[in-house]
């Protein structure tokens, strides 16, 4: 049995709303290498990073660069 681990920064949030609690990562893993990617990664047109919130696929910034984007 092949165990995968995927690392991820708690702190990046939905560029849209600023949100993390709905993000959903859809992911490729490849037991031969015991590699996991993004779905985007190997640009498959599929959606690497869905938010629920926004109900889009949107990219992620830290909350630190959303807190100083908004106006």
């Amino acid at each position: 049995m092949k165990t995968f681990t995927f690392i991820y920064d708690e702190n990046e949030v939905c560029v849209v709303c600023g949100r993390n609690d709905g993000i959903q990562y859809n992911l490729t893993a490849f037991a031969s290498s015991g590699k996991v990617y993004l779905n985007d990664t190997f640009g498959w047109g599929e959606i690497g990073v869905w938010c629920v919130n926004c109900d889009c696929e949107v990219g992620l910034i830290t909350e630190s660069e959303y807190e100083g984007g908004k106006q």
